[in-house]
């Protein structure tokens, strides 16, 4: 599956959402807009909200966030999957290397 193979903030990301920072605040002709960027991905986000009470958003993501073309989505199980092995992971590398450094006291 694609997602495999996405980076570990991008996982996360799809998988619990982003971290939204906002970044900048201005009024435009019409509008209000707020500037934000994901902490964790460095996704951007253009929210805006209308003088008549309509918003709308605008994305950009960066290189390998979007999955290809002709792939399905990945669904919330597959992406929980993915982190929970990649943290398993983590966690049995830090395991050894915790007993590998008792080993030498």
């Amino acid at each position: 599956m694609w997602a495999e193979h996405l980076e570990k903030e991008y996982v996360e990301c799809r998988r619990f959402g982003h971290q939204w920072q906002i970044e900048g605040r201005m009024t435009v002709i019409g509008a209000k807009a707020v500037d934000l960027r994901c902490g964790r991905c460095t996704a951007e986000k253009l929210a805006l909200t209308f003088k008549a009470g309509s918003r709308e958003n605008w994305y950009w993501y960066p290189e390998g966030y979007m999955k290809p073309d002709g792939e399905p989505r990945a669904t919330t199980d597959e992406l929980t999957d993915i982190v929970i092995k990649r943290t398993t992971k983590v966690n049995q590398t830090e395991k050894v290397k915790r007993r590998a450094a008792n080993r030498r006291r």
